[in-house]
């Protein structure tokens, strides 16, 4: 799996990657360089210097009420969870931002089952990532000599720790943290602040970001920082419906005619014409639904349409705006703004271009081509600021 350092300069400043064995607090840096470019991510972490115990360290279940740390928190949480003692849950949810109401109505209407946990045996924390006043635990929980399964928590700490309710609704944070979380690890650490070294091609776009929920609590406030070196088309780079392909010269305008007049030629209601045109244009052996970026209430958020909702879409576009790129050595990823029949403008979305190496195409990829960072372009935090700087 590729890393997002292959297309951005990242620096993520005060986020803490804590593992709770040997602890040690750490200023590192790391750099890649590829073409000339230099590639690099710093942060201050908590990490663990031992990875050979398997799955993590064990959580030990108490049954002692005590909410002054995430970890005591959790033990009582599941101890109770094993002991089908679903009462005393809601408790342990914050009402800042109403998680112990939706918790109590997830449970009222059986919309969240929590029955199968009294076959829990036990629980491990694997790692855990803070963001101000939020602890993202990853977990492993076990039940029976196969059962094992992959499982997080989000807490949030003042005066006392709480969870945070997120089993049925997507969390951008989380996301965002899971995103930076695999970059990191993926390469060799070096130590030392480089900061201060990093080159870039372009005059970087610089976004800082901030935990959505950070403002209902009182404590910690840090933002994430990203350097981007976007190289922006000019104003003059669009393609419009009903203009003939052999008309544009480029690579992403002539890919983008195709890509539209493809669509005008696909029938909706053809399951099987539909599912090869999806399949042609995502680099994928099944004909999944697209993540697309929409305006609700003013924010920018991702949502997954399918196949049939995709297409729809698709041929409401009369137009695509340019708004720029980023590359690595195989992979360029396009900004474009998508314009409607009936005016419509889009948020930024973002296709793939395999630019070079035996998969090398001028068909665009409407996907991730096989890396992380895509996932980046379709998370609400990130994407409101990014419209925000463009």
């Amino acid at each position: 799996m590729k890393s997002l350092l292959l297309i951005f300069t990242l620096i993520i400043v005060n986020i803490q990657f804590v593992f709770a064995f040997e602890l040690e607090q750490k200023q590192w840096s790391l750099i890649k360089n590829v073409n000339n470019v230099l590639l690099a991510a710093t942060a201050n972490i908590t990490t663990s210097q031992n990875r050979a115990l398997p799955y993590g360290r064990e959580l030990q279940l108490s049954a002692k009420r005590d909410m002054s740390n995430p970890e005591a928190l959790l033990a009582n949480y599941y101890w109770l969870l094993k002991r089908q003692q679903l009462s005393q849950l809601a408790d342990f949810y914050t009402t800042k931002d109403g998680s112990r109401g939706k918790f109590k109505k997830a449970l009222e209407t059986n919309r969240l089952n929590l029955t199968k946990f009294n076959l829990l045996e036990h629980v491990k924390i694997t790692g855990a990532q803070q963001w101000s006043n939020f602890t993202v635990y990853s977990l492993k929980l076990f039940a029976g000599k196969k059962g094992k399964m992959d499982w997080q928590e989000r807490i949030v700490c003042e005066q006392r720790c709480y969870l945070v309710f997120s089993i049925l609704e997507k969390s951008a944070a989380s996301e965002l943290l899971n995103l930076n979380e695999s970059t990191f690890y993926d390469f060799n650490v070096k130590q030392g602040n480089l900061t201060n070294k990093i080159n870039f091609l372009h005059k970087p776009i610089n976004i800082e970001v901030e935990h959505p929920e950070g403002g209902l609590y009182k404590g910690k406030s840090n933002s994430l920082t990203y350097h981007i070196d976007l190289v922006k088309y000019p104003k003059t780079d669009t393609v419009k419906k009903g203009i003939k392909c052999d008309q544009y010269n480029s690579l992403e305008t002539n890919a983008f005619c195709v890509f539209l007049e493809e669509a005008e030629e696909v029938n909706p209601q053809n399951e099987l014409e539909l599912n090869k045109y999806i399949i042609s244009i995502t680099g994928k052996d099944k004909a999944r639904g697209r993540i697309i970026n929409t305006y609700v209430k003013g924010q920018v958020k991702s949502q997954f349409y399918a196949a049939h909702a995709f297409i729809t879409l698709v041929k409401s576009w009369h137009s695509i705006e340019f708004v720029g790129y980023i590359e690595d050595e195989t992979t360029r990823y396009v900004l474009f703004k998508p314009n409607t029949i009936d005016n419509q403008v889009l948020p930024i979305q973002v296709v793939t271009f395999t630019i070079s190496g035996e998969e090398k195409s001028n068909r665009l990829i409407y996907g991730d081509n096989w890396d992380d960072v895509y996932f980046l372009f379709y998370n609400d935090i990130f994407m409101n600021k990014l419209e925000q700087m463009l």
